[in-house]
């Protein structure tokens, strides 16, 4: 009695078509198919050392995945985002470079909600798209606003004191009123945690480079000064410039 032992060979597009030449080798039974398919004779497979370029022109054929893993697999490079530069401490010259910096930082971290104290903002008003930024209110901005302006306006580390002093919670409170009234100046508020840019100068440009943030915060002037410009001169105040310039005059 004859014992037949499995075959461990994979399986291959070949072995499906193996009952149409049972007496055929491996070989033969594909040049006759190649030839049955009017395939030139420059495929047909010459010996026994091409039987792996065999496996591959037949799945090509048939559209059937390979049978083997292939030996280079295919790596998959992420694409990294180029990050974004911050202005240095001793740069920080005003509140705008602070909500600049945070700005950069949410950027460079992909605007992880769980670590961005700021993000941006888009909203439609009157028809017009409108692009801003935003405090998250994860993490507590009523806290955090406060001990911002308190180190970058004050020069104190409000995080640092006893949070359940009533005189420091005072504090808070009355550093939270100053923070949103100073954004206010330069920025349009929606609401305290809220700001869009005014015109056509934004604070913060995804990618884009410190030297390009000096020039547009410099064109951010406070919006007091600027009602200031635009408001027409009294007709009184005109007539008495006009009178003390003429008694200046020889």
């Amino acid at each position: 009695m004859q014992h037949h032992e499995a075959d461990s060979r994979e399986w291959s597009p070949c072995d499906s078509r193996s009952e149409l030449f049972p007496s055929r080798s491996r070989i033969e039974e594909a040049n006759a198919l190649f030839v049955a398919l009017g395939l030139p004779k420059t495929m047909l497979i010459k010996n026994a050392e091409d039987e792996e370029e065999l496996q591959h022109q037949l799945d090509h054929l048939f559209a059937r995945r390979p049978s083997r893993p292939s030996s280079h697999p295919i790596e998959v490079q992420a694409v990294s985002t180029a990050k974004m530069q911050s202005f240095e401490a001793k740069e920080l010259t005003d509140f705008k470079h602070v909500i600049y910096n945070i700005l950069v930082d949410g950027y460079n971290n992909g605007w992880d909600p769980n670590t961005s104290l700021i993000t941006e903002l888009e909203l439609t008003v009157q028809d017009q798209s409108r692009k801003g930024f935003q405090f998250n209110h994860r993490l507590d901005p009523d806290k955090r606003m406060p001990e911002l302006y308190a180190e970058h306006v004050k020069m104190a580390r409000l995080d640092l004191e006893d949070s359940k002093s009533i005189f420091i919670q005072d504090i808070y409170k009355y550093y939270l009123r100053a923070c949103v009234e100073l954004l206010g100046k330069y920025f349009q508020k929606i609401d305290k945690y809220r700001y869009l840019y005014n015109g056509d100068v934004p604070l913060f440009i995804a990618g884009g480079s410190l030297g390009e943030a000096e020039e547009r915060m410099a064109l951010l002037t406070s919006r007091t000064h600027k009602r200031k410009e635009d408001k027409p001169m009294p007709e009184s105040k005109k007539s008495r410039k006009t009178c003390s310039q003429s008694k200046d005059k020889p």
